[in-house]
């Protein structure tokens, strides 16, 4: 017997590489991507929406992992 798949595995399954390859974004961030992208755009939002979330994912991961700058002579108002 020969290797059964689903016929919507079968049409997605080529979608998922062309999109979400060459990223290090997680799966869910793709496919959440995708989903909305259709919904909100249609068509063109299968690769619109992935692209936006992982534009919006990359700044706030880049963001929140920053390290915090003190500009040089600028007094700490948080201390006393």
């Amino acid at each position: 017997m020969g290797r059964q798949t689903s016929p919507p595995g079968s049409l997605t399954s080529p979608w998922w590489a062309l999109i979400g390859r060459g990223s290090d974004l997680p799966f869910i961030i793709v496919l959440l991507g995708v989903l909305g992208g259709a919904l909100a755009f249609g068509i063109v939002g299968i690769f619109l929406g992935p692209t936006l979330l992982a534009i919006g994912y990359t700044v706030v991961r880049d963001w929140t992992l920053a390290e915090p700058v003190t500009a040089a002579g600028v007094p700490d108002l948080d201390q006393e």
